[in-house]
């Protein structure tokens, strides 16, 4: 019997608002904004970037607004300053390769990755980004080398290594970090339908495949 190809599957980016019970999502180009508490819509179906946009990230500012930063397939990064569910864009920088990962770092710098594995940190406002590292995809810092492990290198210095988490059999979905009894984890969610628990040094601590279900 032949083989099934992998699954692909759109990944659409989500964040919650770092000051409001609001949850703000990019589907394609365009960007949504639902507030969770009052169940109405601060933003719907805005149009930010003129293909799909691949991440989305938030830092919060004073006088209760908030700085957001998008990137996608349009090569483009932009971050916008937002108040009230008011977009204002901010500044821009276009890249020579479409965007698949952005975030901000401790000091309100840009660090994204490219779809060839190139790993940048830009200032906003300022000119050229810088290049950190190649031969990965970031996310969050940790990053997906192909489509089924998870690297996870040491920022600034991206080309340092920590370790691989090996384990999954389709496409990673998502990555993200959490503690857990005062340790830093790595979770882990892929097209095979499992979600995976890690250290940062690699060991798998869980697997939890969602199609037996969780258990609360």
């Amino acid at each position: 019997m032949a083989q099934k190809p992998p699954v692909s599957l759109p990944l659409v980016p989500l964040s919650l608002h770092p000051t409001r019970s609001t949850a703000v999502w990019a589907v394609g180009r365009f960007l949504f904004a639902y507030d969770l508490q009052l169940c109405t819509w601060q933003v719907r179906r805005r149009e930010l970037h003129r293909e799909a946009i691949r991440a989305l990230d938030a830092c919060p500012q004073a006088a209760g607004k908030t700085v957001w930063l998008s990137a996608g397939d349009d090569k483009m990064v932009m971050t916008w300053t937002e108040e009230g569910g008011d977009w204002e864009l901010q500044n821009s920088f276009s890249n020579p390769k479409k965007i698949t990962a952005a975030l901000f770092d401790k000091d309100g710098r840009v660090v994204f990755g490219d779809r060839f594995g190139d790993v940048l940190r830009w200032v906003p406002g300022e000119g050229d980004a810088q290049l950190l590292s190649s031969d990965a995809f970031l996310l969050a810092c940790h990053r997906t080398n192909g489509e089924e492990k998870v690297r996870v290198s040491r920022y600034p210095e991206t080309a340092d290594i920590r370790s691989f988490c090996f384990g999954h059999t389709s496409q990673i979905t998502a990555v993200s970090t959490l503690c857990l009894d005062g340790e830093e984890r790595l979770l882990s969610a892929s097209a095979d339908a499992t979600l995976r628990l890690w250290t940062l040094d690699g060991e798998e601590c869980k697997s939890i495949s969602a199609t037996e279900g969780l258990k609360i």
